[in-house]
């Protein structure tokens, strides 16, 4: 399903930084979203999504279920954490139901927690 809501730009971060998934950033991410229609929200793992969905919803944010992610929105090769960007609405709702400026965009960054490097530790 192509995205029928075209909005003849690109997005681009207006913060030059990420949200993390804490319950404070992600109210601050909620607050933005709404306010700008366009955020980023960085995660460690895919696994975390649903978690993350859900916490939106108690700040007014709603994943619109049937929107496709689209994967192509950045240039991986410039971003290669980014995930997809995925679409949300101010309420709950199918995206043919939807008017344009109910539509709005979350970018999801993948960011693997780095794995503690032993090889630096002085053993003597």
């Amino acid at each position: 399903m192509e995205n029928e809501f075209d909005y003849g730009k690109e997005v681009k971060s207006w913060r030059g930084f990420k949200f993390q998934n804490g319950e404070r950033e992600l109210k601050e991410a909620s607050e933005t979203v709404l306010r700008d229609g366009f955020t980023e929200i960085e995660l460690d793992s895919e696994d975390e999504l649903a978690e993350v969905f859900s916490d939106l919803e108690k700040y007014g944010v709603y994943k619109v279920e049937e929107a496709e992610y689209d994967y192509k929105a950045v240039d991986t090769v410039e971003h290669p954490d980014f995930f997809a960007r995925i679409t949300f609405a101010k309420r709950q709702a199918k995206l043919s139901e939807l008017k344009e400026d109910e539509i709005l965009k979350i970018d999801i960054y993948i960011i693997p927690e780095e794995e503690e490097d032993y090889d630096e530790i002085g053993w003597g």
